[in-house]
């Protein structure tokens, strides 16, 4: 192995979310362990032994009680690898899908400072066996996450990923499901944070635990509650301008023939409808996007208070102290 993938694994935690995966997160940690420093499991509460068997492996289990998904599972998980200043941070799935023996490869771009966030990909000049119809609805994953999201990757839908500190600080989810992957990709725009994919290995030992077909419109649904909540203007106010240029388009069309054809009740109802509508999607789309700007820059305030705060907090001890 190259002496620098072998000594960043002094640099390396991994973090594995994971529900009823007893069949190999006990592999899955053996093996990361010999490329990490640690191994941490939220085991995203699993009704098997999953959280034993990791912690007999030689993992730090985290529990959560009830099933909270995905995202949730990585907000505990990067919650604490903060605390622990835990550096660079792999995450990989327990369902032995991904090879941890992979982990220096992912690693690397981070440790040596060249990207705030690694996505190891399916798709980039490794042949795996996929099935077709996960080939299909990843290809439409990533085609939507990349289309709405403003980045651009070859794999959306990796959840083998490599993060640096800095990264690792950003990393909130609001979506509590599989579509944290897709939310990270709106991140990267959000805070200009540099993306490099490295090609990696994938294996399918399990058939799906989830029909596909209900995972991608979920996966999808919360693109588009994403887009809503980042970019109302896109996504309602744009369309509120077309409906109502529809409806003027009408409007002026049915006026022309009032005279040769009487009162056309159809279309000028069809008129009222699309303007009505076409003004309402506007308004919203710019409440929200109101709403959404003075959100950040609140957001903004509070870490530079924070910042500030923490920085020098002997400033509030001697205004206490003057008074």
């Amino acid at each position: 192995m190259n002496p620098l993938l072998a000594s960043s694994a002094d640099d390396v935690s991994v973090l594995i979310p994971a529900h009823n995966e007893e069949r190999f997160i006990g592999s899955v940690v053996l093996t990361a362990l010999d490329h990490s420093r640690r191994v941490v499991v939220v085991d995203d509460g699993s009704t098997d032994r999953t959280g034993e068997i990791a912690r007999a492996a030689g993992a730090e289990v985290l529990r959560l009680e009830r099933q909270g998904g995905k995202g949730q599972a990585l907000n505990v998980g990067f919650r604490y690898m903060r605390q622990v200043n835990a550096g660079v941070v792999v995450t990989l799935d327990g369902d032995a899908q991904h090879d941890p023996r992979e982990i220096p490869i992912v690693a690397q771009p981070v440790v040596q400072g060249q990207a705030d966030i690694v996505i190891g990909s399916r798709f980039l000049g490794i042949h795996s066996h996929i099935p077709w119809w996960r080939r299909i609805g990843q290809d439409a994953l990533t085609w939507t996450t990349n289309t709405l999201s403003g980045a651009h990757v070859t794999d959306s839908q990796s959840g083998y990923r490599a993060f640096s500190a800095r990264a690792v600080e950003l990393m909130v989810f609001r979506t509590s499901g599989l579509s944290a992957e897709s939310e990270m990709q709106f991140m990267m725009n959000d805070f200009d944070l540099n993306v490099v994919e490295v090609p990696v290995h994938v294996q399918y030992l399990d058939k799906s635990k989830r029909n596909p077909f209900w995972h991608g419109l979920h996966v999808v649904d919360a693109i588009m509650g994403l887009v809503a909540r980042r970019h109302p203007l896109l996504l309602l106010a744009a369309p509120g301008v077309a409906l109502i240029l529809a409806g003027c388009l009408l409007g002026f069309d049915a006026l022309a023939h009032v005279r040769t054809l009487g009162v056309p009740v159809l279309q000028l109802f069809a008129t009222v409808v699309f303007l009505v509508s076409g003004i309402l999607l506007v308004l919203t789309g710019t409440i929200l996007h109101s709403l959404e700007f003075f959100t950040a820059k609140l957001s903004d305030l509070v870490a530079g208070w924070t910042e500030d705060h923490q920085s020098h907090p002997d400033r509030q001890t001697r205004r206490e102290g003057s008074t």
